[in-house]
């Protein structure tokens, strides 16, 4: 991952397999969310297929994510604004990034904290994850549906984006940030 995000900056004539390595370290995101969702199951699934205490999960989640990510929030948000960027203009991203739901919206995912659309989502499987772990551990035949059609859902959206299909409705691409950064879309590699 610091390869990847310093690609622009340090790091640039590398040796071509560490070139492509750099080039793909946003993967490194999908691994860490599958990873993550594999450790949470092994550490709280109950033996009723349920995480035993709901609250006392979310709050050891808040506890161990929350001091870093606002710590490094408020680094870019002093940096943005010492480089002449003034907050109120983008009053909705600063907040979004501050509350953890900037990937959320394709306006607000990169945010005044950038790299933190990622813990973003990671807040959001977290939320979810009392709630997902008795569908999963279940294996009802309606929970398999619903995936299905979420799946087929994406595929469509990942077809056009392959084909290239223009859904833009500003100057930027909003389908890509939905599909590449937003939690629904993210969901299946937790």
């Amino acid at each position: 991952m610091v390869l990847y995000h310093a690609r622009c900056t340090a790091w640039r004539d590398l040796p071509a397999p560490l070139e492509r390595l750099r080039d793909h370290g946003d993967t490194a995101v999908a691994l860490f969310y599958v990873l993550s969702g594999f450790i949470l199951t092994h550490t709280y699934h109950g033996h009723d297929g349920r995480v035993a205490e709901p609250k006392a999960f979310w709050w050891a989640r808040v506890a161990r994510v929350w001091p870093l990510y606002a710590a490094a929030w408020l680094v870019c948000f002093a940096q943005r604004t010492l480089a002449g960027g003034a907050p109120t203009a983008h009053l909705q991203g600063v907040i979004a990034s501050a509350t953890l739901t900037q990937a959320w919206t394709p306006l607000t995912v990169f945010g005044w904290n950038t790299p933190g659309w990622s813990i973003s989502v990671e807040a959001t499987f977290y939320l979810l994850f009392p709630f997902l772990l008795p569908l999963v551990s279940a294996r009802r035949r309606w929970g398999w549906w619903a995936v299905a059609v979420w799946l087929t859902g994406l595929a469509g959206l990942a077809l056009g984006r392959a084909l290239a299909w223009d859904w833009r409705l500003w100057d930027f691409d909003p389908w890509h940030r939905v599909v590449d950064y937003n939690p629904l879309f993210r969901l299946p590699e937790f």
